[in-house]
């Protein structure tokens, strides 16, 4: 017989032979009270263990014996929690494991089952969730003893695009100290990455700094700005030359105007540029570092020419015009550095002319 400590006490029947036996009354022992006592058949369960209990006639002391277990009272489940109440995994990507805790610590009972509400977006094996496609599912614990329960929210993430990538739109670039600031911009491939997070980087922030493509010149020198993906580390770089300010000084009678230009070096070319369109830029010089047009000049103006004239490292551009007819006004000759259109001298002479002249020295220019 096995009985629980404070739970139901057991009964035993002895049966005396013959049946029409004179004196059929017996006597009731337990080799162990502690564990439990019997009192006319009736066992009592007090502790755990283990007690014989024995019935013995009074008449020829015949006897008979019953082996009692006593157990311990079980103790309940209360209830059960999860470690964690939400998870976020990525589709065919690492699993996730949830632990339960069941209530109380010494229940006699922990044994738990596990659900997923949607074993498409993940299932689960004894607290370890595997993700299968993007959604989101309820896992589910449920205790054994009590039915107590508790649940955790999965998400299954869709899997990232990985970068493949990485170019510039310039592989080389040239600037002037406390010049323009020139872009740099950035393409990662494919379209579709997941993480287009880009970290630029100047190798000498003396010479020119890099701000999310942005190049900004400080001194004459060379510097490598790379831009480095954030997913995988692919990387791109660009030379970025800086050079100092040469001065273009632009000499109009007593006027004179100082701007910044790209190049040190003098023009090399004493070829005419003639300018025939209002406001069309024309390229000054066969080496092409500077450019010319001329603006706000009277109607019929005619053509404008500027001749470069290269002598001891300085070349003087005499702006001319070829008189069609008399004409009367201001005119702006502009010239620009090619590479850094930003960079413009002006100057504005007024011309009084007349029919039959021949040519009429409106402005020179000197680049030193």
């Amino acid at each position: 017989m096995t009985l629980v400590v404070g739970g139901q006490k057991g009964n035993l029947v002895a049966t005396v032979s013959p049946s029409n036996a004179a004196n059929k009354a017996v006597n009731w022992t337990s080799s162990n009270n502690t564990v439990a006592t019997v009192s006319g058949g009736v066992v009592t369960p007090l502790k755990a263990g283990s007690t014989t209990i024995t019935a013995t006639t009074l008449d020829g002391n015949k006897k008979a014996t019953c082996v009692v277990t006593v157990e311990t009272a079980p103790i309940s489940v209360t209830g059960v929690t999860l470690n964690q109440p939400s998870m976020t995994l990525v589709a065919g990507g690492a699993t996730g494991t949830l632990s339960a805790t069941v209530a109380p610590a010494n229940a006699t009972n922990k044994a738990v089952v596990w659900y997923s509400s949607d074993v498409a977006v993940a299932t689960v094996n004894e607290g370890v969730v595997t993700p299968l496609k993007a959604g989101t599912t309820t896992i589910t614990v449920k205790t054994l003893d009590g039915n107590k329960s508790a649940t955790s929210t999965v998400t299954v993430e869709a899997a990232p695009i990985a970068v493949e990538g990485i170019t510039l739109n310039k592989e080389t670039m040239t600037l002037v100290v406390d010049g323009a600031n020139s872009e740099l911009v950035a393409t990662i491939v494919p379209m579709e990455a997941t993480n287009k997070t880009i970290e630029w980087s100047s190798s000498n922030n003396d010479v020119a700094t890099v701000t999310d493509g942005l190049v900004t010149p400080l001194k004459a020198g060379t510097t490598t700005i790379t831009a480095t993906t954030k997913d995988r580390g692919y990387k791109a770089t660009c030379e970025v030359i800086v050079i100092d300010k040469a001065i273009l000084t632009l000499i109009a009678g007593d006027k004179s105007v100082l701007v910044v230009h790209n190049n040190g070096d003098p023009l090399t070319s004493n070829t005419a540029a003639s300018l025939d369109n209002i406001n069309q830029w024309k390229q000054l010089g066969a080496n092409g570092d500077l450019e010319a047009r001329f603006v706000n000049a009277p109607n019929n103006f005619g053509s404008l020419i500027l001749t470069p004239n290269h002598t001891n490292n300085t070349v003087t551009i005499t702006a001319t015009r070829r008189l069609l007819r008399s004409v009367s006004g201001l005119v702006t000759v502009e010239i620009r550095d090619k590479e850094n259109p930003d960079l413009v001298a002006t100057f504005t002479v007024q011309v009084n002319s007349r029919a039959g002249s021949t040519s009429l020295n409106i402005g020179e220019v000197k680049v030193k």
